[in-house]
């Protein structure tokens, strides 16, 4: 099968535009910030696909966390990237690597409680009604 020449830019300005139509403006957002990342990490706006290995996505998973990014930003832009292949594979962009994805990190970790203990809560409380 012979491949569409298309770049890993191209690709996710195909995709932008794809969301900006469906007014998902924050999925297009990261869209454009997970290709900026990867930008920064190839120093080109020419990578294709041929240069998604299993070896290169674990390279690019210790840049991202070498830069201070936590696992959720990590394994969100792991997500991104992945929607972006499939999508070049289904448009015969890229040629599939079966399993590449599978030796990085695409959970989602939960670090930390969102709530608020109960008897925090009611000091807040208390201390607001005696203002």
């Amino acid at each position: 099968m012979e491949l569409n020449q298309r770049t890993i830019k191209e690709m996710v300005q195909i995709l932008c535009l794809r969301h900006e139509q469906n007014e998902k403006w924050g999925t297009s957002a990261l869209y454009h910030s997970v290709y900026n990342t990867i930008h920064d990490y190839c120093q080109s706006d020419d990578a294709n696909f041929e240069i998604i290995t299993s070896s290169w996505l674990k390279s690019f998973e210790g840049y991202l966390r070498a830069k201070g990014l936590s696992w959720n930003t990590i394994s969100t832009y792991m997500r991104v990237l992945r929607a972006v292949y499939n999508e070049a594979v289904m448009e015969e962009v890229a040629t599939y690597k079966p399993y590449i994805f599978n030796k990085v990190y695409t959970g989602v970790e939960a670090n930390r409680e969102n709530a608020l203990e109960a008897d925090v809560m009611k000091r807040l409380i208390q201390i607001a009604l005696n203002r």
